[in-house]
């Protein structure tokens, strides 16, 4: 068992082991198997989005009344708002329609 690092997985294999009375051999081929599938499963780093993106995130929702993603790349971005309704984006374009341009 010490082959998994997770603790959690740690604790359900251990429940298992206690449950169903396994033998040494059947604990070991159960962590290799464990150990195996994390190990091929990729961690995937979210990078922190810097202090200043999420600010900005938290205006807009609050000025848009809706959920809103900034995605900041090297080099420009994206802005995603996210409407649930057809009458939520027709409020939103009616928001777009007072900015003076």
């Amino acid at each position: 068992m010490l082959r998994i690092s997770d603790p959690r997985e740690q604790e359900r294999v251990w429940r298992k082991v206690v449950k169903d009375e396994l033998s040494v051999r059947a604990v070991e081929q159960m962590a290799r198997k464990i150990a195996v599938k994390t190990k091929e499963t990729p961690q995937i780093h979210h990078p922190r989005k810097p202090a200043y993106i999420n600010k900005l995130e938290t205006r807009l929702r609050e000025k848009l009344g809706t959920q809103v993603k900034v995605r900041n790349r090297k080099e420009g971005g994206a802005i995603e708002i996210i409407y649930y309704s057809s009458e939520d984006l027709d409020r939103l374009m009616d928001i777009f329609d007072q900015i003076k341009f």
